[in-house]
């Protein structure tokens, strides 16, 4: 999910920057390089939209089919599938996409798995600036139950030396994860989804975008390191028992 969100990112920035000059004048001619920019990040979105949503999947491919009119091979939007791009990114940061997806996450603790129920049900039923709040004490909690749950202040330690504090959930799961991955990659991902989270469920949430990004963050951080608990301890359990 984190690598399908910043696909997103990358081309509301695109459209952005064209969206500018489309207020002031009827027709923008666009660069080859950015066609291919543009076509290369609608291809990774189908795909990586595909297993959640196959209407959504079906909608961007309607779009990246007819997204440009081509005379001469110059190339200009079409400005209404242009505007149903922006639409589906909108909702593809949404709350709503974000619970839709959460029924694809799939952890081993019965309490988080209700705990992440429960944060996508408040999510839903915001009405007021005060529930923006109460979304952000349940991320929290559901940031710590995390973290208690994966980490072991035996083989998991700081880079620093320092003992981890058992309210420090932040420091436990980075714990976690630098003595569990191996792959650079996968790790900066990991390490980065929790620098997201950590903020956005520490600080006061005043507006649905604030909510959006608490939500969106600890839903991520839940699918990748239940997965890395299950890839890590599970299956090697599995295999000691074979």
């Amino acid at each position: 999910m984190n690598e399908l969100l910043e696909k997103v990112r990358q081309l509301r920035e695109i459209l952005r920057y064209y969206a500018s000059f489309l207020n002031t004048q009827s027709f923008v001619i666009i660069p080859i390089q950015d066609v291919t920019m543009i076509n290369q990040l609608l291809n990774d979105l189908i795909e990586g939209v595909a297993p959640y949503s196959k209407y959504i999947s079906n909608n961007l491919i309607d779009i990246a089919n007819n997204l440009y009119y081509i005379n001469n091979s110059i190339h200009t939007f079409n400005p209404f599938r242009f505007g149903a791009l922006g639409y589906l990114l909108n909702y593809l940061e949404s709350t709503e996409f974000i619970c839709n997806y959460s029924r694809y996450i799939t952890t081993p603790w019965n309490d988080i798995n209700q705990a992440l129920v429960n944060l996508f049900k408040e999510a839903s039923m915001v009405s007021e600036r005060l529930d923006y709040n109460k979304v952000g004490v349940v991320a929290r909690e559901l940031f710590i139950m995390l973290a208690k749950k994966v980490f072991d202040e035996n083989i998991h330690k700081s880079d620093d030396g320092i003992k981890i504090s058992s309210s420090d959930a932040k420091r436990m799961i980075e714990a976690y994860l630098n003595y569990e991955l191996h792959d650079e990659k996968l790790k900066y991902y990991a390490n980065a989804s929790v620098r997201l989270a950590e903020p956005v469920t520490h600080s006061k949430i005043e507006n649905k975008e604030r909510m959006n990004a608490a939500v969106i963050a600890v839903a991520n951080m839940v699918a990748l390191i239940s997965n890395i608990y299950q890839n890590n301890h599970i299956n090697k359990c599995d295999k000691i028992n074979i």
